[in-house]
């Protein structure tokens, strides 16, 4: 039995490939989330923005799967706590203990966090399905949402957030949007097309606390001393 850690594209397409090359036996695929696996950029443009229910948003992300993965077992809500190499061995987190021919690591990444201040109501990341559609039940008109991080991910949560009528701002230790991606002459422009549709920019700034009165988002201090009051917190620094 060949085992592979991990259910989202990487998982998926290895499961595919085992087949394509010839392996017959059995497959198990594990992953920690309740989805099947599916397309994440759409998490923090369409899937924020659209008002279609939970069913009509999920049914757009999910890759189709090929029919020679359709006898694989499938173990979603599953996490892989430990793994024994020389037993050919893993832990799962429901106190199973799946012996493997082979094993396939696929497990990703996951969202760097900010370490200031405590976990709180209102502070957020965009990996996952649920995390999309937690941020997304915030986003009302008036609400204000700090973003630090100026990534490709960052700056659509922000173009999307303020289209929803939301007050915007988003905090970067670069000089603008996307500075490391696209360079600093496409990053102005970029910068300045955001602004111009009501986006704010604190640039140049690190983050050294969120505030959290009541156990829910109340605000983020900058290095400068500056505080920015907060209702939601996007932390978009990169992943792990």
């Amino acid at each position: 039995m060949i085992l592979v850690a991990g259910a989202s594209l990487g998982g998926l397409r290895a499961a595919e490939q085992l087949r394509a090359h010839g392996y017959s036996g059995p497959l198990r695929v594990v992953g920690d989330e309740s989805h099947p696996p599916y397309n994440r950029p759409p998490l923090s443009k369409g899937v924020l923005s659209s008002p279609a229910p939970l069913s009509a948003a999920l049914s757009t992300l999910m890759f189709r799967q090929r029919a020679s993965i359709a006898d694989a077992q499938w173990s979603l809500e599953t996490k892989v706590l430990r793994s024994n190499l020389a037993e050919r061995m893993v832990e799962l987190d429901s106190g199973e203990a799946v012996g493997y021919d082979g094993l396939v690591v696929a497990t990703g990444l996951r969202p760097r966090r900010l370490h200031p201040g405590t976990p709180a109501a209102g502070r957020f990341t965009v990996r996952t399905i649920d995390d999309s559609l937690a941020l997304r039940a915030r986003l009302w008109p008036g609400i204000r949402v700090v973003i630090v991080g100026a990534s490709f991910v960052g700056c659509e949560i922000a173009a999307t957030a303020v289209s929803l009528g939301c007050d915007v701002t988003v905090v970067t230790g670069a000089s603008g949007a996307m500075e490391s991606s696209i360079g600093r002459e496409l990053s102005d422009a970029m910068t300045t097309l955001l602004e111009d549709h009501g986006v704010r920019f604190r640039a140049g700034r690190v983050v050294r606390l969120i505030t959290t009165p009541d156990g829910s988002c109340g605000g983020v201090g900058l290095d400068d001393g500056l505080q920015l009051p907060a209702d939601v917190v996007v932390e978009s620094i990169g992943s792990l």
